[in-house]
């Protein structure tokens, strides 16, 4: 739609003066002079031809110095990769010893508790799935242990006792030990691992290889590498050694996926040139005598790994290597550039890492870049003209566009979009005319944006508004409520308080007076015939008998008075805005009877049994008031939702609401039930909502369960949650802190 205003109009007219102004006449000069496509092709051409020789010049020049520059590069990323990976693989088991011997300095744990530690371990072990085992040995021998290096897979737990007998445990999913798979002897203060750490009072590495009869025969030796800590309490006393194994197959895994060159090589030694991991997935380990023993890198079954590391201990001496050291070394009958480099870290690893990379990888692939060279420059050569042409095109394309639209924009359509060109020019003009026609556009669509803001934000502020000022009016009736019930309890506290306390003297009084009786009569058994004939009258014999039980009954009633005047001053709770440390039973039983009389048997339904399961739970840490409110709204929706089921379907049973409580770790669950018809699940998902409500009109505001989700939500932090189905019921729990920070 086009819109004529007039500075549409104004604008059609300069830019059809404009346009008349720069459109050359066809007697201009300019009209004889060279085409454009004609001026664009010639140059073009001239430079792809310069262009592309001084490429393939240059190319053939530099590709011997690009082989060092390339080998060197190599080098050094597959250092940092490397250094990378040892840091962040080898990083992690001092970080889990010292988050564990944290825990038992702290006395967290104890170090003979086995059944936590266990479980401890094989959680570890469990998140951290590149950890092969975490134990804990003790300086009387026992020794506690979770981790997967055995073939088959699956965390296992060790439990090895101060005698040395240990077993190995089966675990379910919750890390727990179940059956016993396992019985053997096994003595670990005796190993390398235990008594060198404790003699060298530190932390430290130690390379564990051990052959194991239970593993499958295409893997049967364990070799890793373990990081130990010592463990002291305040007093300097030790209290285990912390353990940690990482498999040294995991690195060879990495080295063997570096993305290296065809025959490149990267191993890892000790200074004794025995082997720790390989690019090439030789064995780390050799038999001899049928046991087996690490592989010295002299001895390996690779023929590269024995020429590069005997070609080092003729240059060097492998245990005083402190920088890093780069050679171009002939082995095996080419060049090869040859890079040794030491890895140290803060617990005593002390490792060289040698990559070899021969030169005879990278000249193929200059020699390759070179035949690649020439097949472009001549293939350049080739569509340079084609090149002009498409060129040429798309220029005298871009300004038939922009004609075209500057003519549409001319005569008022300012729904037009040029297209960018790839020239700058031309693009920066096109973004130019568009900017024109959406200026009247944009200006529209704005105005028309704030109003619908503007409408949005008045009606959100109304229905918030309407919603503060019921939630304020349902705040202020519980208030008054609440004040209204603890005057109430007030006022009937005090006579009641009188009477209670005169009963029991008048008791007394009363047995002195019939004892009194007694003795008149025994005293004078034959009274006047006024005196019988009274004595007939009141039937003196039942009044003697009967007189003491209506002060008793009397008794009972003040008592239950009492109570209920007790439960309606807990229920109100004035004294206790504030957060208050309570007992929650107190407020539910103090609730249940204020809707005792809603609960007793009615006319068109039997009394409603209320099934009160309460758990052991502790002091809670709360709004006493407020929960309160939560719990009348919960028993209330459950009363009438028993009554509706009743005229809806017929008589129930037995009409039930369960209340049960728990206590977890840090919370207080509390759950209400009823076995009414159960909600709707189209319903279920708006009880929380203000104003949502399925009673008939003038029963209720629908702010009930929405202040209840506020009160237990933002006041306590905790969750209010409700599940029903059609047919079974309703359950609503409440779940909150047992302890709330005082505001």
């Amino acid at each position: 739609m086009q819109f004529k205003s007039p500075f549409s109009r104004m604008l059609q007219a300069k830019t059809k003066s404009a346009l008349s102004e720069t459109r050359p006449s066809r007697s201009s000069p300019l009209g004889r002079q060279l085409p454009l496509r004609s001026i664009l092709v010639v140059p073009f051409l001239l430079q792809i031809s310069a262009a592309v020789g001084l490429t393939g010049y240059f190319s053939l020049r530099n590709g011997r110095t690009a082989v060092n520059d390339l080998a060197a590069q190599l080098i050094a990323r597959t250092d940092q990769l490397v250094d990378q990976q040892l840091v962040s693989y080898l990083s992690l088991p001092p970080k889990v010893n010292q988050l564990n011997a944290d825990l038992l300095q702290r006395r967290i744990v104890e170090p003979d508790d086995a059944d936590t530690l266990s479980s401890l371990f094989w959680k570890e072990a469990k998140t951290y799935g590149q950890l092969d085992y975490i134990a804990l040995t003790l300086p009387n021998g026992k020794y506690i242990g979770a981790g997967d290096w055995l073939s088959e897979p699956g965390i296992e737990i060790d439990i090895v006792a101060a005698d040395g007998v240990g077993r190995t445990y089966s675990v379910d999913s919750q890390g727990q030990r179940q059956a016993i798979i396992d019985q053997y002897e096994y003595f670990p203060k005796a190993e390398p691992f235990y008594y060198q750490t404790v003699e060298a009072q530190k932390p430290m590495w130690t390379l564990v290889l051990e052959q194991f009869d239970t593993l499958a025969q295409n893997d049967p030796v364990y070799i890793a590498a373990n990081a130990n800590l010592p463990v002291y309490n305040s007093a300097n006393q030790l209290l285990g050694v912390l353990s940690v194994d990482l498999r040294l197959s995991n690195i060879s895994d990495f080295l063997a996926n570096l993305e290296l060159s065809q025959n490149s090589q990267v191993f890892i030694m000790q200074r004794n040139g025995d082997l720790v991991a390989s690019s090439n997935g030789q064995p780390l380990y050799q038999s001899v005598n049928g046991e087996p023993q690490r592989l010295n890198a002299l001895d390996s079954t690779d023929s590269l790994t024995q020429a590069t590391t005997r070609a080092l201990q003729e240059r060097f001496d492998l245990q005083n290597i402190e920088q890093e050291q780069s050679l171009i070394l002939p082995l095996q009958g080419q060049r090869r550039y040859l890079h040794i480099r030491p890895w140290r870290d803060a617990d005593g690893l002390d490792w060289l890492v040698v990559t070899v990379v021969p030169e005879s990888d990278f000249m193929a692939q200059i020699q390759a870049n070179t035949r690649t060279t020439i097949l472009l420059c001549l293939g350049a050569l080739a569509i340079a003209s084609v090149l002009g042409l498409y060129t040429s095109h798309w220029i005298v394309q871009s300004v038939w566009q922009l004609d075209r639209a500057a003519r549409a924009i001319s005569r008022g359509d300012l729904n037009q979009q040029v297209q960018k060109s790839s020239i700058q020019e031309f693009s920066s003009l096109g973004q130019t005319f568009n900017q024109m026609a959406k200026q009247l556009q944009e200006s529209f669509e704005t105005l028309e944006e704030r109003v619908e803001e503007r409408t949005q934000t008045l009606s959100n502020t109304l229905v918030e508004l309407q919603q503060a000022q019921t939630q304020l009016i349902q705040t202020e009736k519980m208030s008054s409520l609440g004040q209204l019930v603890a005057g109430v309890a007030h006022e009937i506290n005090n006579p009641i308080s009188f009477i209670y306390g005169n009963l029991e003297p008048a008791k007394e009084y009363a047995q002195d007076l019939i004892l009194l009786l007694q003795h008149y009569q025994s005293e004078c058994p034959q009274p006047s015939p006024v005196i019988q004939a009274f004595i007939q009258e009141i039937d003196l014999v039942y009044l003697q008998s009967d007189f003491l039980k209506v002060l008793n009954s009397m008794e009972l009633g003040a008592e239950r008075i009492t109570e209920i005047v007790r439960s309606l001053k807990i229920f109100s709770r004035q004294d206790e805005s504030d957060v208050k440390t309570v007992d929650i039973h107190e407020g539910i039983d103090s609730t249940l009877l204020i809707l005792s009389s809603q609960l007793k048997a009615q006319n068109w339904r039997p009394a409603i049994e209320v099934i009160q399961d309460y758990g052991d739970l502790p002091p809670v840490s709360c709004y006493p008031g407020q929960l309160n409110q939560v719990f009348m709204n919960i028993l209330a929706n459950a009363i009438d939702a028993i009554d509706e089921s009743l005229e809806r379907a017929g008589p129930i049973a037995v009409p039930q609401i369960t209340i049960r409580t728990q206590a977890t770790l840090n919370q207080a669950i509390i759950r209400i039930a009823d076995n009414g018809l159960g909600i709707p699940e189209n319903v279920r998902v708006k009880l929380f909502d203000p104003f949502f409500t399925t009673k008939p009109v003038g029963k209720g505001t629908g702010l009930g369960l929405s202040i209840s989700y506020q009160i237990i939500t933002e006041r306590h932090g905790g969750q209010l949650t409700c599940w029903s189905k059609p047919g079974q019921g309703t359950e609503f729990a409440i779940a909150i802190p047992l302890t709330l920070p005082t505001r």
